[in-house]
């Protein structure tokens, strides 16, 4: 275990990260990871790289989302990317869940949802449900 929290933390101190010309000067890491992930390890593998709520709300709001029929292309202002993958499916619709470190002030946390056809910041109690990571970092 501690091999693979050790690498880990190493590809996501050294992974690339894209600055999307956001007003935070948050970096957002270029693409999503691709296993998933409950909160508990979230939080122990990648506590310091996971984004806010908020930093998840700058992004929808700053930021061009382009479905690719497998997850989001995020298009900055400055014409940069990132890429978050849609790995889960309800009905026929896939669409992508990623947690965040903001607690809601009781038993649950914030995370983004991308769905085709809507993206927005929701909040969840069950912590033991998978969703996948995107990494950022501040400028």
């Amino acid at each position: 275990m501690v091999i693979v929290s050790l690498f880990i933390v190493f590809s996501s101190t050294f992974a690339q990260y894209v600055d999307l010309g956001l007003p935070s000067g948050t970096k957002w890491k270029s693409q999503s990871e691709s296993n998933s992930y409950t909160f508990a390890d979230a939080l122990q593998y990648y506590d310091g790289f996971l984004p806010t709520s908020g930093q998840f709300q700058e992004l929808i709001e700053n930021c061009t989302w382009e479905w690719t029929g497998k997850g989001y292309q995020v298009i900055g202002k400055n014409g940069k990317s990132i890429y978050l993958s849609a790995n889960f499916k309800r009905g026929n619709d896939l669409f992508g869940a990623f947690w965040s470190k903001t607690n809601d002030g009781a038993d649950g946390y914030y995370g983004l949802l991308c769905y085709k056809s809507r993206v927005r910041v929701d909040c969840t109690r069950n912590l033991e449900a998978e969703r996948n990571v995107i990494l950022c970092i501040i400028k």
